[in-house]
């Protein structure tokens, strides 16, 4: 992901549904096991990409939970929401360089 921001990586490789829906199309042609194989693929990237500390995500709320553990007290409800609005913004930003 940190290619394509320095221009290594090029925007074209990005995917959406429509590209997983291909591949695994492709890779059903192939067999059941290459098949199965890319649909585990798949669910461990958007497990580990769930886990990434954005608010709205399982990590944002792992986030949470621990700055909660460490301060002894819950975070301000201000801060809460600033954090979900900017979560959303970031977690957002890269939907329209997939669809291109």
């Amino acid at each position: 992901m940190m290619g394509i921001f320095t221009g290594k990586t090029s925007v074209k490789q990005l995917g959406g549904p429509l590209s997983i829906a291909e591949m695994a199309g492709k890779t059903a042609q192939v067999g059941w096991q290459p098949f199965l194989a890319f649909l585990a693929l798949m669910s461990i990237s958007i497990g580990l990409l769930n886990l990434a500390p954005f608010p709205m995500l399982d990590g944002g709320q792992l986030l949470y939970d621990a700055w909660e553990l460490v301060a002894g007290k819950a975070d301000s409800d201000f801060h809460a929401r600033a954090a979900s609005k900017s979560g959303l913004l970031a977690a957002d930003f890269p939907v329209p360089a997939g669809l291109v």
